[in-house]
Formats: C-alpha cells, structure tokens, sequence
C-alpha cells in the first residue's frame, strides 16, 4: 500500500520499528489466522463438516468486531447487513429440517 500511495520502501521498513504495527500483525497473524485454524481443525472433530464450514464465515464478524474494539476502526452499515446475512446464513444451514423422504416411506 505504501507504494501504490507514493511512499517507499524506507518509509515501509521504518513503519515496521512502531509497537502498534507489529502487535495489529501479531493480533492477525498469530490470533486470527492461527487461532481460527486450530478452532476449525477442533470443530471438525466434533462436528459435521458442513456445519464447521459455515461457522467458518463467522470469522468474518469476529475481525470486524475487533477491529472496531480493538483497532477504534470504523463501523458502518454495511457492516451490519454482511453480519446479518452471515448470521442468517449459519442460521438457515444448521436448523433441523424434517426428512422428505420418511413422509413418502409411511
């Protein structure tokens, strides 16, 4: 991003030596990305894949929360409309539906 807005590769390496930069890359690296791969693999255990792979677009609202918690970045409605469609989609998947095809056997 740095070179698309003009900046170079001196100012990208000095962003580098600030806290700040490198703990929001800690937080994505290592929490986000590591942390939401181990809960994955657990719940694969535990759980039937399809359902493991929907609640995988929950991470999604998990980064938008805390970015905004954590990160003070903004929030907008949008947001709210991708969380809502998220959150209905996980819904819609994992409620029980009656079986068809026991109404046909009886």
């Amino acid at each position: 991003m740095y070179f698309i807005n003009g900046g170079s590769a001196g100012e990208y390496v000095h962003s580098l030596t600030e806290i700040s930069y490198l703990l929001s890359i800690v937080f994505l690296g290592v929490l986000s990305t590591a942390g939401t791969s181990l809960l994955s693999i657990y719940a694969v255990s535990q759980l039937p894949v399809i359902q493991v792979s929907v609640f995988n677009n929950v991470a999604t609202l998990i980064t938008i929360l805390s970015g905004v918690l954590i990160l003070s970045e903004p929030f907008y409605y949008y947001h709210i409309i991708g969380a809502i469609v998220i959150i209905l989609g996980v819904v819609i998947v994992n409620v029980k539906k009656p079986l068809e095809h026991s109404k046909v056997a009886s």
